[in-house]
């Protein structure tokens, strides 16, 4: 099994690369960051995390998923993880205590974007104001690198976890 290797933060490469440039919040262990890059930049899902440097235990997850064949996987997803209130819209992107979307059209195709931070075996995780800047700024960068148009964001208002 191929395992990726956590790398530092400036060399993300073009899945990834983008964390260098966010303003990350202070890593709790006191330790820099780095990043794992899990898929090629250009695969119909893209993902990374940031992990780490000492540990190599995973802050916050971030994937890209590109196609028509996303959307119902992205909705089953959500309702998963989020307990949405009952005046939320359809196609609104959501941001939990943990876990947020965004999406956009690429090519004319959905595109979805996802970032979590679930707690680990630490219990340690990013909260739902370090998180969703960090999805904002993946979302952009992910959207602009592949050209995509109608970039539909989350909201501030922070929405119960599902679980």
């Amino acid at each position: 099994m191929l395992r990726p290797k956590a790398v530092p933060l400036e060399k993300g490469g073009a899945g990834c690369g983008w964390l260098a440039r966010a303003r990350l919040p202070e890593n709790p262990a006191g330790r820099p960051w780095r990043v794992v890059a899990r898929s090629d930049a250009q695969a119909a899902i893209t993902s990374c995390a940031l992990v780490d440097g000492t540990s190599g235990e995973s802050y916050a997850e971030f994937s890209g998923w590109y196609g028509d064949w996303t959307d119902k996987s992205f909705d089953t997803l959500i309702g998963a993880n989020v307990r949405l209130p009952r005046d939320f819209p359809d196609d609104g992107q959501v941001m939990s205590e943990d876990f947020g979307t965004a999406a956009a059209r690429c090519d004319g195709e959905s595109a979805h974007y996802e970032a979590s931070s679930y707690p680990g075996s630490t219990d340690r995780r990013l909260a739902a104001s370090e998180l969703r800047p960090l999805l904002v700024a993946f979302a952009r960068d992910q959207a602009g690198r592949r050209g995509c148009s109608r970039l539909a964001l989350p909201g501030r208002r922070i929405i119960p976890n599902g679980r």
